[in-house]
């Protein structure tokens, strides 16, 4: 380093007349009308608001404005005559760049990087990025003898573009892993990002709709290009029906199911999607994003309860047994032989509990109350219960029976099923 400061050094005074060169010229008339200038021009310079250099074209610094001075941290004594690779320039980039290595660059082909930007530092070790616009100045054999260099500070852009640049990824990871198939369009309806289960439900890799527009991301589910749930947003909820079976809105989003038929192998898939229009911080619209997810399988499973509820409401309904349903130890349902049973209407059973039908103590003496209790807490452990019970009817009349207490799953809820049998002709 100090060979080159020294060899910086030993230029600085032929590059006091870099003052000149700001305007870029070595004319003769030129100069001249400089001098007759030169308190002007050298008041417009000392004060830009912008950093006005002047170096060789080996790096060294033989100017820099009042301004520069005081972005840098150094005086000119202290800067004049080093070279910029150790003091305004770092010998590597915090991106990784070999900043040596640019500067080289611009050294053998200044021509070339007219503009540039790149990581500097203050002398207080601090990173800033500068935006550079460059002109060559020659001397009078046209041979290169040095750059003038005006430097603006745009570190806090730099800083909200990496932060940008990090939510914008992070976005992109959230949607890339979501487990529902997932894509976004921008304004001019271009597909901006499919994720993996997008690809998973139709076969169709990013590669082959990123940048499509024309409803092009309708084509992997559909097998034709046409509007999807996204371009549904500013239609009516009656509107939107025409392309799905059923549709419901919000008010910032719309749902909607509809059947596939091509998906699954030609097996035909049910979907269910939400869309949503996309923002950004101004409140412009930018697009919208759509989510799908496959619910055959849930609308199988619904088929199948629907037919198993059917079946059993019919052997319900039929059975010769009186049968309850019970949440807990009150009545939730009861069938048409309950009824008959009992001799009382549907109300008068719904919500009553076992020993509002059963006298006060059971023959066994124990009290009706504590002992439907305890037999109820074991059904809902799991164990099965079958017990003879004295009941009354309505009218108060005792009568022999049989119940058995199960345990039963039912709408996502554990419910007791007791059936009641009879007994008391085999009583006698």
């Amino acid at each position: 380093m100090k060979d080159r400061s020294s060899h910086c050094e030993a230029r600085v005074d032929s590059g006091r007349s870099a003052r000149a060169l700001v305007t870029g010229s070595n004319d003769g008339s030129i100069l001249e009308a400089l001098r007759a200038s030169e308190r002007k021009y050298r008041a417009l310079v000392e004060n830009a608001n912008s950093i006005i250099l002047y170096w060789t074209q080996d790096g060294c610094i033989t100017f820099l404005n009042e301004f520069g001075h005081r972005f840098f941290g150094y005086s000119e004594g202290e800067i004049l005559g080093r070279h910029v690779i150790g003091t305004i320039v770092p010998e590597i980039e915090s991106t990784g760049r070999d900043l040596r290595a640019l500067l080289s660059q611009i050294a053998a082909d200044p021509v070339s990087f007219e503009h540039n930007v790149n990581e500097n530092v203050r002398r207080n070790g601090e990173r800033v990025w500068i935006s550079w616009t460059n002109k060559v100045a020659f001397d009078e054999g046209g041979r290169v003898e040095g750059v003038l260099s005006i430097g603006t500070d745009i570190t806090e852009q730099k800083r909200a573009e990496a932060e940008r640049k990090a939510a914008h990824e992070l976005l992109e990871n959230i949607i890339e892993f979501m487990p529902d198939a997932t894509f976004v369009i921008d304004e001019e309806k271009r597909v901006v990002a499919w994720n993996r289960a997008c690809e998973s439900m139709t076969g169709v890799k990013k590669e082959t709709v990123l940048g499509k527009g024309d409803y092009a991301y309708g084509e992997p589910f559909f097998g034709e290009r046409r509007p999807m749930l996204v371009d549904l947003l500013d239609m009516t909820s009656s509107e939107a029906e025409a392309f799905y079976k059923y549709v419901r809105r919000t008010e910032d989003a719309l749902y909607a199911e509809s059947f596939i038929p091509r998906l699954r192998g030609g097996e035909g898939a049910h979907l269910w999607g939400a869309a949503r229009k996309l923002f950004d911080q101004e409140g412009r619209r930018r697009g919208a994003i759509e989510s799908i997810r496959d619910v055959t399988e849930e609308k199988r499973i619904e088929r199948a309860l629907h037919e198993s509820e059917s079946k059993y409401r019919t052997l319900f309904e039929t059975a010769g047994d009186a049968i309850f349903l019970m949440r807990g130890s009150h009545f939730l349902d009861c069938n048409a032989r309950t009824l008959a049973m009992f001799g009382c209407t549907r109300e008068q059973i719904l919500g009553a509990q076992p020993f509002d039908f059963s006298p006060r103590t059971q023959p066994d003496g124990r009290l009706s109350e504590e002992s439907a209790f305890d037999k109820i807490k074991k059904a809902l452990l799991g164990e099965p219960q079958l017990f003879e019970w004295e009941h009354c009817r309505w009218d108060k009349t005792p009568f022999a029976a049989e119940v058995s207490l199960n345990s039963l799953r039912l709408g996502g809820e554990v419910l007791l099923q007791a059936i009641v049998r009879d007994i008391s002709a085999r009583k006698g």
